[in-house]
């Protein structure tokens, strides 16, 4: 059995025409067990990934402000799957088959002061 460690690091941006964002950085990991099933074609693991990825859009204290400003928020996602290794080369290629599950969280500010403040709406 291996038991793989894995992380990184994220750039998490919203692509949209109605609102000014900006990108943010994030991170990601997780670890994955694979088991070596000998005599048979086939290897299965399992693991999951946790995530966190940031972005900012902007936004204000109120209507009658005339400035705007930059308002934090992040994502939390959480990855789990299930793979079947087929071998095509014993140890150097395998066909990878099995289900993702991944769930995303809401949307959530970074600075709870911000809870009241208006998103910046671009009209065209």
């Amino acid at each position: 059995m291996v038991l793989p460690f894995k992380g990184g690091i994220t750039q998490f941006d919203i692509s949209t025409d109605n609102f000014v964002t900006k990108k943010g950085n994030g991170f990601i990991g997780g670890m994955a067990a694979t088991v070596d099933l000998p005599h048979k074609w086939y290897n299965v693991s399992y693991g999951m990934l946790l995530s966190e990825n940031n972005l900012e859009i902007s936004g204000r204290m109120t209507d009658d402000v005339a400035g705007n400003e930059m308002i934090a928020y992040k994502l939390m996602t959480v990855q789990v799957g299930f793979l079947f290794h087929a071998k095509i080369l014993e140890d150097n290629l395998t066909i990878d088959l099995g289900p993702q599950l991944q769930y995303n969280a809401k949307l959530e500010l970074k600075d709870s002061a911000q809870e009241t403040y208006l998103l910046t709406v671009i009209t065209l």
